[in-house]
């Protein structure tokens, strides 16, 4: 799989209309976030591309693609052989697909794709446009959609705090698990909010 044309048949065969829709609209909102901060727009516009390539398939499958890139997932992660936060296992299960079966190894291509969905401590510039063209994509139609958009195009790690602020709290409200990887995020973006600078990611992390 070398060209945009093949990465298109590819997702078009694993991936609902919808599903497929919205990665075109994050692929194109990628691109145009990576202008605006500076990295390099081809490669944010693939990672957006791919980023849901393994959304849809079922949880088992998922965990086999892992298994076979030679990831051991750690047990606090499963209850009773399942996987406690499956609407996130596709940000892990994607970049391995992603290397495996068509090649691509370039770390700023994968990283935003493995930590687009639950972010992560001290995220590079291209983790965080990956993050925030899947939350403010043309496709997006929450009631302050147009609030993110416009912070995001002005100030990702702001964008990360205030997203992860209201995930963080969404789900607990729900009462449903907060993935630890999510929790890790907000805690140091709030602490980089509250501190300012000179925070290690490994205090902030299992």
């Amino acid at each position: 799989m070398e060209t945009q044309r093949d990465y298109h048949a590819l997702l078009r065969g694993m991936l609902s209309e919808k599903r497929y829709r919205h990665s075109l609209a994050v692929s194109a909102r990628a691109g145009e976030l990576a202008l605006l901060h500076g990295i390099d727009r081809e490669k944010a516009a693939l990672a957006g591309l791919l980023h849901d390539a393994c959304k849809e398939l079922p949880g088992e499958k998922q965990l086999e693609i892992i298994e076979k890139h030679g990831i051991v997932l750690e047990e606090r992660l499963f209850c009773q052989k399942a996987f406690l936060y499956p609407n996130v296992l596709h940000q892990i299960s994607a970049p391995c697909f992603v290397a495996e079966e068509l090649g691509i190894h370039d770390p700023e291509i994968l990283s935003p794709i493995r930590w687009h969905a639950t972010g992560r401590p001290a995220m590079t510039r291209e983790e965080m446009v990956l993050y925030a063209a899947d939350l403010t994509s043309e496709d997006r139609g929450y009631s302050d959609v147009a609030d993110y958009r416009a912070l995001a195009n002005r100030d990702l790690e702001e964008m990360m705090f205030q997203s992860l602020r209201f995930v963080v709290g969404d789900l607990a409200r729900r009462q449903e698990g907060v993935c630890p990887d999510t929790l890790f995020a907000y805690n140091y973006y709030w602490a980089k909010k509250k501190f300012g600078e000179g925070l290690r990611r490994e205090s902030f992390s299992w």
